[in-house]
């Protein structure tokens, strides 16, 4: 899939992208099914991600992540619109009425707050150039 940080590629790669993880999925989702999957494994690299993921984890822990990768909107650019309130899978944006969304600390960086802002008042310091990528559009996910 494409990424959504550090670097966002054009449209129409993004949709080959896109059409070719689909189609992997659907591949593996039927071996899955009929019981022949098989999970790759590269030694090295698999222990590598798998202590990677541990620092991050103690990271998140900590909420150093969340202090220094706030995801707050620019309240010049908000519009209130409460998209990204709505769109939020783990509840991590608080809204009070006549109130810009306030960021929380459990976010998990799906960034979907930041691809789906119709304002772009919410940047993600990660993102490359400031682009965003999404593969459906909110409505769908609402």
């Amino acid at each position: 899939m494409p990424p959504n940080i550090f670097y966002i590629q054009d449209e129409e790669t993004c949709k080959l992208k896109v059409a070719k993880g689909l189609q992997k999925a659907e591949k593996y989702a039927q071996t899955l099914i009929v019981g022949t999957s098989k999970w790759g494994r590269v030694p090295i690299l698999s222990e590598a991600l798998y202590y990677t993921s541990l620092i991050g984890l103690k990271m998140t822990e900590t909420n150093l992540n969340q202090k220094l990768l706030n995801l707050n909107p620019d309240p010049k650019k908000c519009s209130r619109c409460k998209i990204c309130y709505r769109l939020c899978p783990v509840d991590n944006i608080k809204m009070e009425e006549d109130e810009f969304p306030n960021h929380q600390l459990n976010c998990v960086y799906c960034l979907r707050c930041v691809s789906f802002c119709p304002n772009k008042a919410i940047s993600c310091p990660m993102n490359y150039k400031g682009k965003t990528y999404h593969a459906v559009k909110a409505k769908e996910l609402l």
